[in-house]
């Protein structure tokens, strides 16, 4: 009789990485129309509220349950994540997180939600769960038989029927950082980020340098593609990636290119690695639920065709009520989009070849999807 499958990948060891937070908040000066429009937005999206004084760092909040722990570890924190087909990096990318971020922290789990993978995502899952049982834990769904990319028409990346369908998903994982009380950060990982100039030290910055002195409720890095990557098309080179998160979309122009001050009061940034304070969002009730965003552009003076274009990342959504928001310029990491062949390259499953937008059915709601994700079929 035989006995279960040895696991993909052996125990990896941890590496402690005391911790320390920095003593004071020194954010970027933002140039006075920049200035203008971020408190603009700020205004509309916290109802009216004082931007100004939301943000004032010389009186951060105390959270001792935020501070780091015995031998300068991280509190428990939860990570994210959302995969299908994930097969060619999940595993490299989950030994990177372990020994860059997890092995740094008092306890840790990783939440995620998987659909509709046709490579081996699944096993690599259920190894990771058999090797770390109740630190990883998630669900297998059966949702649409399609990338979610080709829920949109094809001149567009980012169309409402996607953009719900990942927010969906994403407020899947949170939902399970939520109900874990032990756990004080949340961070919501793309895991198909390159490794190769993947910076730990300059993730945990965000917790020491940005978090902790200046009592963000979140602190987003700055997305940069991939040196790999065969889509460096965009308007902003291939300096920035997944720039239709960042609000004012102002702030790409200088203030979130540069380094000297690398912590930039933002009102909503880049998604990838975002950092969030758990009480924050328990506290401002965030989540990733649709909210209106037409007079928070107006204000910041969002370019509408360029936001068609862009479409709305759900990362808007999340960041809506949340009062202190930071991006940290020196974390960057790094992603590839569209691959050059032969490169990590994407999973097409057989039953997507002759596939095409117009058998979809668009997304109407969250609860309708909740309601049928056991007999439609796919995401992401």
């Amino acid at each position: 009789m035989h006995g279960p499958p040895a696991p993909l990948v052996k125990a990896l060891p941890a590496t402690p990485w005391p911790l320390v937070a920095a003593p004071t908040c020194i954010t970027f000066e933002l140039p006075p129309e920049e200035l203008r429009l971020l408190q603009a937005a700020d205004a509309i999206r916290l109802g009216g509220r004082d931007a100004v004084t939301q943000r004032d760092a010389s009186k951060p909040r105390v959270d001792s349950s935020l501070l780091p722990r015995r031998h300068g570890l991280a509190p428990p924190l939860a990570i994210g994540i959302m995969v299908r087909n994930a097969g060619a990096f999940l595993l490299d990318n989950f030994k990177e997180l372990h020994a860059g971020i997890l092995s740094r922290s008092v306890d840790w789990r990783v939440f995620y939600v998987e659909n509709d993978s046709c490579d081996d995502t699944r096993e690599i899952l259920h190894s990771l769960e058999a090797l770390y049982p109740g630190k990883v834990v998630g669900d297998q769904l059966a949702l649409r038989k399609v990338d979610s990319v080709h829920m949109c028409p094809r001149r567009y990346s980012n169309c409402p029927t996607r953009i719900r369908m990942l927010a969906w998903l994403r407020q899947r994982v949170l939902d399970r950082a939520l109900a874990w009380p032990d756990a004080q950060l949340y961070i919501n990982v793309d895991m198909d980020y390159d490794p190769f100039d993947f910076r730990a030290d300059h993730f945990w910055q965000m917790y020491t340098n940005v978090m902790l002195p200046c009592g963000a409720d979140a602190v987003y890095p700055m997305n940069k593609f991939s040196p790999r990557s065969s889509r460096c098309n965009g308007p902003f080179g291939c300096d920035i990636y997944d720039y239709g998160a960042v609000i004012p979309v102002r702030l790409l122009n200088s203030s979130l290119r540069q380094q000297r001050f690398p912590i930039v009061p933002v009102t909503s940034s880049h998604s990838g690695f975002p950092m969030f304070r758990l009480a924050s969002l328990r506290e401002f009730n965030a989540s990733y639920a649709e909210v209106p965003l037409a007079a928070l552009f107006a204000a910041s003076a969002d370019n509408p065709r360029d936001r068609l274009d862009w479409g709305t990342i759900e990362t808007t959504w999340i960041s809506y009520r949340l009062p202190r928001l930071y991006a940290y310029t020196k974390f960057q990491p790094s992603y590839a989009g569209v691959l050059r062949p032969g490169v990590r390259g994407k999973v097409v499953c057989k039953h997507q070849l002759n596939q095409n937008q117009s058998q979809l059915s668009p997304v109407q709601n969250h609860s309708q999807l909740d309601k049928n994700h056991s007999r439609a079929g796919g995401d992401r």
